[in-house]
């Protein structure tokens, strides 16, 4: 009897093993490689141990095969140095010879969505520029702003939400990210902004990601090529969603830093709402630190809940008031500011000059 009960177990493992999606079983490999380099990164006792493993360079076909992931990480580790010959072409301006499958760890974060992890990776590096950091996109090298504004993967790795996105693009920005770094490589010319709008490889958040770079500072113009994005700003309808986008960047403790076209729409769109763009960013700042506040008891209150001494529960008591009390204080201004934000998305349909 147990005998027959073994079998049909290893039956019905087998048949949920087939049931599995190529693509689901790539994201299971690339994020079980990515859980063995975050975990030799942190083990890492330098700066430069730490670059190595960030820069590796990462076949995704071989890693698709592997069927070790720590052995397939030592075997990335000796061949790493050798892959930097791909790139004399590239940065020269010539028809890139890269290999398309290609990544590193530092792409795959982004692939992936993980922006904790991106900020791990990217801490030891000098510049966001290493030409090491470079894979193929849409007939062209993709540059690390290339790949924030477009992480579209023919590596089977599933689309990241927009929040995720939008977190990614803003650690890579407070890490230095220099929007007008681009690669021109034979007849294509597309700069990071393009968003990967150009190649229809399925990037659905190409609007999202624009106005985020926009209001991070990115440039309007590309003085390379000579291209405009003027029409992408100065667009009634789009104006709203500027002013979304920024209050959100406030609210998480980011300094938006727009060029003048894009301040001067967004400071002309909170006017509309009876509201300075000061006010607005002062609510938005309110309630995001009394957010991080309570984020903050939350986590303390946690960290003590194990604890059954006579003095950690006299502890955890003091927390779950202090924790009150940030949520009781949160309440008020976040009301507020979730009422304004109707308001504002209620004038989406709604066009003034």
């Amino acid at each position: 009897m147990r005998t027959f009960v073994t079998q049909k177990l290893t039956l019905i493992l087998f048949a949920a093993t087939l049931a599995v999606s190529p693509a689901a079983q790539a994201t299971l490999k690339h994020e079980k490689f990515l859980d063995v380099v975050e975990q030799n990164f942190d083990r890492a006792s330098d700066t430069q141990s730490k670059r190595h493993i960030a820069r590796l360079y990462v076949d995704m076909d071989a890693l698709k095969k592997a069927e070790s992931m720590e052995k397939f990480f030592q075997d990335c580790m000796k061949g790493s140095d050798e892959s930097q010959k791909d790139y004399a072409d590239c940065m020269a301006g010539n028809f890139c010879p890269m290999p398309t499958k290609k990544v590193t760890p530092v792409g795959l974060a982004i692939h992936t969505g993980d922006a904790k992890l991106l900020n791990k990776f990217l801490s030891p590096l000098d510049t966001l520029k290493d030409p090491v950091l470079t894979q193929w996109g849409y007939r062209q090298a993709y540059t690390l702003a290339n790949l924030v504004m477009d992480p579209s993967s023919n590596n089977g790795i599933p689309f990241p939400s927009l929040d995720k996105c939008l977190d990614v693009l803003d650690v890579a920005v407070a890490r230095g990210l220099d929007f007008s770094h681009y690669i021109v490589t034979g007849n294509y010319y597309y700069q990071p902004i393009w968003a990967g709008a150009h190649c229809g490889w399925g990037n659905p958040f190409v609007e999202e990601l624009r106005i985020r770079a926009f209001l991070h500072g990115a440039p309007h113009r590309s003085t390379q090529t000579r291209e405009t994005f003027d029409y992408f700003i100065d667009n009634k309808a789009r104006a709203i969603l500027f002013l979304l986008q920024y209050l959100d960047m406030v609210e998480k403790g980011i300094t938006p830093k727009p060029l003048d076209l894009t301040q001067k729409m967004v400071d002309r769109e909170a006017g509309k709402n009876g509201f300075t763009l000061a006010q607005l960013t002062e609510k938005a700042r309110r309630v995001g630190s009394l957010k991080a506040l309570v984020a903050l008891r939350s986590q303390e209150l946690e960290r003590l809940s194990g604890q059954n001494t006579k003095k950690a529960k006299a502890r955890r008591n003091h927390a779950l008031n202090l924790l009150a009390e940030a949520q009781h204080d949160l309440v008020k201004p976040n009301k507020e500011m979730t009422t304004i934000r109707h308001k504002i998305e209620n004038r989406k349909n709604v066009w003034e000059d």
